[in-house]
């Protein structure tokens, strides 16, 4: 099914199989369709429901020249916000990627990083980096002035490296560490932890994990870096363990409702799991330039934004994957 319908997304594109039922619709109401025609239509509308509108495309400025972009976050307000590679900073852009201001440097002093891995946001207000290397989570205003840090020596009593941050709404922040190949969950107000995903969780053990998010309902989902995705409670009961089609690379994950984007550093660039339907689909990026390579990705409201490894933002509409087909007449 997988290489069928990547199949049929290239032999028909979205504007054919939009045309396509417009036509079915103008039939004469005498006109009843037949089985083959049904069966047509509800086949080229699938892959239809689950594929992005391209919206615009920016890329930062102004820059030095030397700058490489590894993560991107956008907040409720629009806010842009990147992980710069090479000189560890912190960038916030407008909507046309104007930087609007910038913070850290490379260091191990207040506000300046070592590694940052990611970025994450408690209430929509702030601004979480993982701060990899210094074994910390910085904190950040929308402006990026810096407003406090959470060392993880205080929590564990091994040395720490976080490698990706979420949040939940009661205050509880889970953390995925590398060299131990873990989550860990802090809950802040109480000041307990705990962990899960270790070794001793057998099947559902994480042994090569990439980074982690949270979905609509609290679910926590982990992706390796082979593309298998592992999902938990909030209290660390292993749910779903789920193979992808093929072996990936994958460099981040975009939880869109009940489904799993998986940004791969490879052919397919975007891979989706459907929870739902327990399925996958290859979602297509038109305008993109197809020698880009996918470095990260994050949704706001409706609209995707994803970041190239030449330091351009595309931004995507979300077409509604849970409208009713056309009704034939």
């Amino acid at each position: 099914m997988f290489l069928l319908n990547r199949t049929l997304g290239k032999l028909f594109s979205l504007q054919h199989r939009i045309q396509y039922i417009k036509i079915m619709n103008k039939k004469p109401s005498w006109f009843k369709a037949n089985f083959v025609e049904w069966i047509l239509v509800a086949f080229l509308l699938q892959p239809a429901l689950c594929q992005l509108c391209f919206h615009n495309n920016f890329a930062p400025h102004p820059l030095k020249g030397n700058e490489h972009f590894q993560q991107i976050m956008v907040n409720d307000f629009g806010d842009v916000y990147l992980i710069e590679q090479n000189l560890s900073e912190i960038y916030r852009l407008d909507s046309t990627g104007k930087v609007l201001n910038r913070n850290g440097g490379f260091g191990w002093g207040t506000a300046q990083l070592n590694q940052p891995m990611d970025l994450g946001s408690s209430n929509g207000l702030d601004v979480i980096v993982v701060d990899r290397a210094n074994h910390r989570l910085l904190y950040f205003d929308r402006q990026l002035n810096y407003l406090s840090q959470l060392a993880l020596r205080q929590y564990v009593a091994e040395i720490a490296y976080p490698m990706a941050v979420a949040t939940s709404r009661l205050g509880e922040l889970f953390i995925l560490l590398a060299e131990t190949n873990q989550v860990l969950k802090i809950e802040t107000l109480k000041k307990t932890t705990s962990y899960f995903g270790g070794f001793e969780y057998g099947r559902y053990a994480l042994r090569l994990p990439q980074t982690l998010r949270f979905d609509k309902i609290g679910i926590i989902v982990v992706a390796e870096q082979d593309g298998t995705l592992l999902e938990y409670d909030r209290f660390g009961t292993p749910l779903l363990r789920i193979e992808p089609p093929k072996r990936l690379n994958v460099n981040d994950l975009i939880i869109v409702g009940d489904n799993r984007l998986l940004i791969n550093n490879g052919t397919p660039k975007l891979l989706c799991y459907a929870r739902r339907t327990n399925s996958w689909t290859e979602w297509q990026l038109p305008e993109m330039p197809t020698q880009c390579r996918l470095m990260s990705g994050s949704l706001n409201g409706n609209r995707i934004y994803f970041l190239l490894d030449n330091n351009a933002i595309y931004s995507y509409d979300l077409l509604d994957t849970h409208q009713k087909p056309p009704r034939i007449k």
